[in-house]
């Protein structure tokens, strides 16, 4: 099963829109041990956060991860919004289950579907993952 899947700006870009975008937003599956994943990628990645650059992705925001909160991420790649929570977000087997795989770079990217990206645009707007 997948453990994340693609969304906002990226996601869109396998269907063939193109939208200028600065970040990455990525759906997590909340299980304890992705989470844990997710959150050691970010740190490796030196994360730090978008609303205080001079402070690190650290064990806080792991915790903050835990109890279901989104994560904003400035990384050395670019930004990474991690999210688990927006108006009208379906529960995570749900999604997987509407979202399609591509390939890409050899490797398989599970994608938002295209409906519920289109459903999830206004609940974007405003909170720092669209």
């Amino acid at each position: 099963m997948s453990s994340t899947s693609c969304s906002g700006a990226a996601a869109l870009s396998f269907y063939g829109y193109v939208r200028a975008t600065v970040d990455l937003d990525v759906v997590v599956r909340p299980s304890e041990d992705n989470l844990r994943r997710v959150h050691d990628w970010l740190v490796d990645l030196d994360g730090q956060l978008v609303t205080n650059p001079a402070r690190a992705f650290g064990p806080h925001e792991r915790w903050k991860m835990f109890k279901g909160q989104n994560a904003a991420v400035l990384t050395r790649l670019g930004q990474v919004d991690v999210v688990q929570q927006l108006p009208g977000l379906p529960e995570w087997e749900d999604l997987i289950e509407e979202s399609d795989r591509y390939e890409f770079a050899g490797l398989s990217v599970t994608v938002m579907a295209r409906s519920r990206l289109v459903e999830q645009a206004p609940a974007r707007v405003g909170t720092g993952s669209g």
